[in-house]
């Protein structure tokens, strides 16, 4: 009874922030309640890739018709731990029309999240989380509310990494946002082709270095492809509320340039 009944008052809280600022529970409305509350859990799939099934928590926008499709790729730490952040992304791209795919590519290779060689992309596993990236694709590709000629990634961390990778060799592959990852070197070196990117990087990051983000930008002038590179001056590995919404802002912005 007392936890109704703090959820009552977190609920009535809720709505006064709304009617404050002038909202009618809606779109925007949702926008406020995912704050307060999470965004609920997106329906849960799987693909098959290599005889191995790999989660899909996917999450749809409103109406019928055909619409771009973004893949959601998790950092080092895993699907779950920072779950609830992923999935008020998820929801507020499929609010502006995304149908999102959060793929638990992890899946692939047994990962756990506590592997301390998670970050060396000269394993094997690598590899085969980029594959599994592109099987993605086409999965996403295939669904009949999607698009299959506007499909992007967008990573966060080790995630970034692999989309980046991805990208480099499958023409699919519309746009790609990088939070706070980059490219490894073996893939850098044999890219021929890139979709638009853009890169968003905290100057502090001790865990992937800013020379990362700076790295990635030299190696899309070379190859002559659209891309924008924001630093966050002060931030690390993690942004914090400021950053984050300047973060999405552009994200989105970008997204409905090249996508």
């Amino acid at each position: 009874m007392t936890l109704y009944r703090n959820r009552s008052v977190v609920l009535r809280l809720a709505l006064a922030a709304m009617m404050i600022a002038g909202l009618a529970p809606g779109a925007n409305a949702q926008g406020l309640l995912d704050a307060f509350f999470g965004a609920a859990p997106g329906r849960m799939e799987s693909f098959c890739h290599r005889g191995t099934n790999i989660a899909v928590e996917r999450f749809d926008p409103a109406g019928g018709c055909r619409q771009p499709a973004l893949i959601i790729l998790h950092g080092s730490d895993g699907p779950h731990k920072y779950a609830a952040k992923y999935r008020q992304a998820a929801a507020m791209a499929a609010r502006r029309g995304y149908v999102v795919f959060m793929v638990q590519y992890f899946d692939a290779t047994g990962t756990c999240p506590d592997d301390p060689t998670i970050m060396n992309m000269n394993a094997p596993r690598f590899k085969t989380w980029v594959s599994t990236v592109r099987a993605a694709v086409s999965y996403a590709a295939a669904q009949d509310n999607v698009d299959p000629l506007r499909i992007g990634l967008i990573g966060f961390s080790v995630g970034s990494y692999v989309a980046l990778s991805a990208a480099s060799a499958d023409s699919r592959i519309g746009a790609v946002v990088d939070f706070f990852g980059g490219m490894p070197a073996a893939y850098a070196r044999k890219a021929s082709i890139m979709p638009p990117v853009i890169i968003l990087h905290g100057q502090c990051d001790d865990m992937v270095s800013v020379r990362e983000a700076h790295k990635l930008d030299r190696q899309l002038k070379k190859l002559g492809r659209p891309h924008e590179l924001v630093i966050y001056p002060g931030q690390g590995h993690i942004f914090d509320k400021a950053a984050s919404k300047d973060a999405a802002e552009r994200t989105f912005v970008f997204l409905e340039t090249y996508l």
